[in-house]
């Protein structure tokens, strides 16, 4: 049950990032207690558009997560300042990501370079320096089938001229309509011998509402899914909200308070809630 409230609350990691990602200082857990509050200079966007998120543990300590928008266009997002992601586009596509992270002593800039054939963002090249002068490099391909997202499988490069793949993380997603009804998640390390690691979340019993991440574009969701923003990003792609999340055993079911526009204003699964501020 735990896992299922952390996955859809933030407070704990996907096992694909305490597995065998090459990448885990990056791929971690989210840090607790730090509130960054929405940038003062923000243009705020028309319409109803997803403002704050704020998650409070069984001690009552915050996570806060703010977006940041410009001329109606999302220009960043912080995740409490432990992670920020700023945000470049060129008419009018995201095409670069800068993410900075700051875990104790350790800061590490991760740049994104996103992909596009027509419209469509097929594929996004990372490089990441954790301040060390050495980078490493990865990529993601991102598939279709009817014009949703069916796969998105990151590689994880070596420092071989030319690169040789090292280890992979991917998401699988089947959708019922226009939300997600499984996702799942896949992790292996190529040169050893063993299979890969996976586990399936099924996601049901939607509401008819608007989901808040909806709001966010596409792009920033895909391009980020393997990083802090993992769990978010996994709910902005459906278009209504699940109220049960199962994997294996285990279960979530989650309840729902909304505004007069028909967005959540809160979330609750077992004791624990998340608070939804907008523009």
């Amino acid at each position: 049950m735990k896992k299922l409230i952390s996955f859809f609350t933030l407070f704990a990691v996907l096992f694909v990032y305490n597995s065998c990602s090459p990448n885990a200082d990056r791929d971690g857990d989210l840090l607790f207690g730090v509130q960054t509050p929405v940038d003062s200079g923000t243009t705020n966007p028309s319409g109803t558009i997803i403002k704050k998120v704020t998650t409070k543990d069984q001690n009552g300590v915050p996570s806060i997560i703010s977006y940041t928008y410009t001329s109606n266009q999302l220009t960043s997002v912080s995740f409490g300042g432990i992670q920020n992601f700023d945000l470049t586009y060129t008419n009018g596509k995201i095409t670069k990501i800068a993410s900075t992270t700051n875990i104790g002593s350790i800061t590490s800039v991760t740049n994104y370079k996103l992909n596009y054939t027509g419209n469509q963002l097929t594929s996004v090249d990372e490089s990441q320096d954790i301040g060390t002068g050495v980078t490493q490099n990865s990529t993601s391909v991102i598939s279709y089938i009817n014009g949703k997202v069916s796969k998105i499988r990151r590689g994880n490069f070596d420092f071989q001229t030319p690169p040789q793949e090292q280890s992979y993380s991917s998401y699988d997603f089947t959708w019922n309509g226009n939300n997600l009804s499984t996702v799942t998640n896949t992790s292996a390390i190529v040169a050893v011998p063993v299979p890969p690691t996976s586990q399936t979340f099924t996601y049901s019993s939607y509401d008819s509402k608007k989901n808040p991440f909806n709001t966010l574009p596409i792009e920033f969701n895909i391009a980020t899914i393997f990083s802090f923003n993992a769990s978010l990003a996994l709910q902005g792609f459906s278009a209504n909200n699940p109220t049960k999340i199962t994997s294996g055993t285990d279960s979530g079911t989650f309840t729902y308070t909304y505004n007069s526009d028909g967005f959540p204003t809160s979330v609750t699964e077992n004791g624990q809630t998340s608070t939804y501020e907008y523009y």
